[in-house]
């Protein structure tokens, strides 16, 4: 019991402790109802997928080819109107490049035990199943992360830009 408790306060104390200054830095930065802040790479994916956005580069910014080098601010007074669906594929960059650390962080760790189960399972076969099955589930794990990939093309799609 005192090994299950252990174990739970170093895991939620490693999640803290690598968690906190990433929510620190993601809080951080000028909130502004009548623009959105676009990062230079998702500037770069919207120029890829072929999306027309109305942005102006912030604070005196440079381009190179009609992609931003620094952040860019979207007016949702554009009077083109294809603010708000860069604004929201945006977000879906954000989120599903998270989503994707995420999976591929645990989805290597569970690699890792589940190697680790299967060569140490010796005659025991219960952990030799343990370790093929996190295998597994590692691998489910890592074709999720890549289909989180192709989420923001399936949302340009829905959207119709």
């Amino acid at each position: 019991m005192k090994k299950k408790i252990l174990s739970v306060l170093t895991i939620m104390a490693f999640f803290f402790a690598v968690g906190a200054p990433i929510i620190a830095s993601a809080a951080s930065g000028t909130a502004s109802l009548d623009r959105c802040i676009i990062s230079p790479s998702n500037a770069s994916r919207l120029a890829n997928m072929e999306v027309e956005c109305g942005y102006t580069t912030v604070d005196g910014g440079s381009s190179i080819g009609g992609v931003p080098t620094e952040k860019v601010a979207c007016p949702y007074s554009d009077p083109e109107g294809n603010c708000g669906a860069c604004c929201l594929l945006s977000a879906v960059f954000n989120l599903t490049d998270w989503i994707f650390i995420g999976l591929m962080t645990i989805s290597a760790l569970m690699i890792i035990y589940g190697a680790y189960c299967f060569v140490m399972a010796g005659a025991n076969p219960d952990k030799a199943t343990t370790g093929r099955n996190l295998l597994m589930y590692a691998a489910i794990g890592i074709a999720v992360a890549f289909f989180s990939r192709a989420l923001p093309s399936l949302v340009k799609l829905v959207m119709g830009v």
